[in-house]
């Protein structure tokens, strides 16, 4: 039996799995690694004590559906470009991407994040999972 890196989808809004085109599009093409980032350093607004709760509830809902499936889901926190490059060889390895998956794009940090991690040679597909349209089409 031959073992292929897990292709990683990137949960960032749509912490679901009904109607996730990045995870079907990641389990068509073998093992699946979760990956969740909670990014607060792109000058968004800082979440609050509801929001917060609200997180938590959907990430552990989140974690227990994939662990149904054979699934595991990494939690990080910190700048989202960051926590794809930080200490170079260490989360490559760790991640094993084949795939990235990233559900919808935010248009500039995300086009820095797509090209570092084609710089190292992974694959990255953007899949529109919570825009009717994606901007730019």
């Amino acid at each position: 039996m031959t073992w292929s890196a897990p292709t990683v989808v990137w949960f960032r809004n749509d912490l679901r799995l009904a109607d996730n085109p990045a995870l079907a599009a990641a389990s068509s093409r073998g093992p699946v690694l979760g990956l969740f980032i909670l990014d607060e350093s792109d000058g968004a607004r800082r979440l609050g004590g509801a929001s917060r709760w609200w997180l938590e509830k959907s990430l552990q809902a989140l974690q227990s559906d994939l662990a149904g499936r054979g699934v595991p889901l990494m939690l990080r926190r910190g700048s989202a470009g960051r926590c794809w490059r930080r200490s170079s060889p260490k989360p490559r390895r760790e991640l094993s991407a084949g795939i990235d998956s990233m559900n919808p794009p935010s248009i500039c940090r995300d086009g820095a994040i797509k090209r570092t991690l084609r710089e190292v040679g992974i694959e990255v597909i953007s899949c529109n999972g919570a825009l009717l349209n994606e901007p730019g089409r």
